[in-house]
């Protein structure tokens, strides 16, 4: 019967989750069922589905180098069967132990370029990178803001007050937990002068849409992988659009001596409920506002050869 095939049981698991998670989870979750489950095992009987089955279907994932996708998808079929088993559908979860069959996850820090001499020589490679603008736009905010991927290339022109030099990120578009999404505060985001200046450029382009960094559909932005293979494109294996966040959350204490709890305010770590907004505009803004032209600065020094001891 259609009711009783994974993919049935999936999308049944799958909307009566959705209330407790946020959107972007709730897309990314139906993404991989759809791209990587669905397509294999979809029509197949939940019941009649064994290790062997469901493991290759994960390798499969695993082939392209995709491993925390690989253990993503574990986890989601085994969610599957849970919620099979919960209502009567099945009796036991044969993927609960294929964990240990698959590639470990990369664990730690995103690759990241932490040494001066290279991240000068990358922010050279990126400013004279000739594909697209919109997505050269993009690693350069990357590298001046060093905010989440999905925070970047979600920008709305809503969201910047150029004249202002300020990015202010709704509750909604951060990460945290549903409930913070809903009634938290917006973080805000200092731009320093060439933050400003790439805004300026890119606005003729995309400025009569909603989205800074348009996509190629109409009211969609670029994919978080859009910066990522860009990098890649010009050799950089070992630095990733996130990787941005740990070179800077490594050499601004280094090379500009400022404080680690004004770079954990800037990074959005430390929770911006915790302390509340009027704290945030007050005690600490003033210093993230140096802080981010300071850094600007230090990326153009490098990138300039300077300053790469």
């Amino acid at each position: 019967m259609a009711s009783n095939t994974f993919k049935a049981i999936a999308t049944e698991w799958h909307t009566a989750k959705t209330s407790g998670w946020s959107k972007s989870h709730t897309e990314t979750c139906l993404a991989r069922m759809k791209r990587d489950l669905f397509p294999w095992i979809g029509t197949r009987p939940l019941t009649d589905l064994k290790p062997p089955e469901i493991l290759a279907v994960l390798k499969r994932i695993e082939g392209r180098c995709a491993f925390e996708t690989a253990h993503r998808c574990k986890g989601i079929v085994s969610q599957v069967f849970d919620y099979a088993i919960a209502t009567g559908r099945a009796e036991g979860n044969p993927a609960s132990a294929l964990g240990a069959a698959l590639k470990s996850k990369i664990r730690g820090n995103h690759p990241a370029i932490v040494e001066p001499k290279r991240l000068g020589q990358m922010m050279r490679d990126i400013y004279s990178y000739e594909g697209s603008p919109i997505t050269l736009a993009a690693l350069q905010i990357h590298a001046l803001t060093f905010q989440r991927p999905n925070e970047v290339s979600g920008m709305a022109w809503a969201e910047i007050d150029l004249d202002g030099a300020l990015w202010t990120i709704p509750s909604v578009r951060m990460k945290r937990i549903l409930k913070s999404k809903a009634n938290g505060i917006s973080h805000l985001v200092p731009l320093s002068r060439q933050a400003v200046d790439v805004l300026r450029a890119i606005k003729p382009i995309t400025g009569g849409g909603l989205l800074v960094f348009q996509g190629e559909r109409k009211g969609r932005s670029i994919s978080e992988n859009t910066a990522r293979m860009a990098l890649r494109s010009m050799g950089y294996t070992d630095h990733t659009p996130h990787g941005f966040r740990a070179s800077a959350r490594t050499l601004i204490p280094e090379q500009l001596h400022i404080e680690n709890v004004v770079i954990e305010r800037a990074m959005a770590h430390g929770s911006d409920e915790a302390l509340g907004g009027a704290y945030d505009r007050t005690q600490y803004f003033d210093n993230r506002v140096k802080m981010m032209q300071a850094w600007a600065d230090y990326l153009d020094k490098l990138r300039l050869g300077r300053d790469t001891d």
